[in-house]
């Protein structure tokens, strides 16, 4: 036991490793060596519109059934052209 945790730690943990995270964990977040500027946060009018489309939208199908927490964190974690499509029904 007394050696395991070393073994662990050398093989799951290497220099190696820990190198290769670092280099992609700086290429995903500075793509082309700078950081990618956030999106342009939506205009009041954009923010009720997308508000109305929000309260409107009601899941179905496998989704959901009834009224359930599992549909808003839906919502939340649908990406904005899935929410389109379900919102125009294509």
């Amino acid at each position: 036991m007394n050696s395991l945790l070393p073994h662990l730690l050398n093989t799951a943990l290497s220099p190696q490793y820990i190198t290769r995270i670092a280099r992609i964990a700086k290429r995903t977040l500075f793509p082309n060596g700078y950081l990618v500027p956030s999106p342009p946060d939506p205009t009041p009018e954009e923010q009720r519109a997308l508000k109305e489309r929000l309260l409107k939208w009601r899941p179905r199908g496998a989704l959901c059934t009834s009224s359930c927490s599992s549909c808003y964190l839906a919502l939340i974690l649908l990406p904005l052209s899935s929410l389109d499509a379900v919102l125009t029904g294509t």
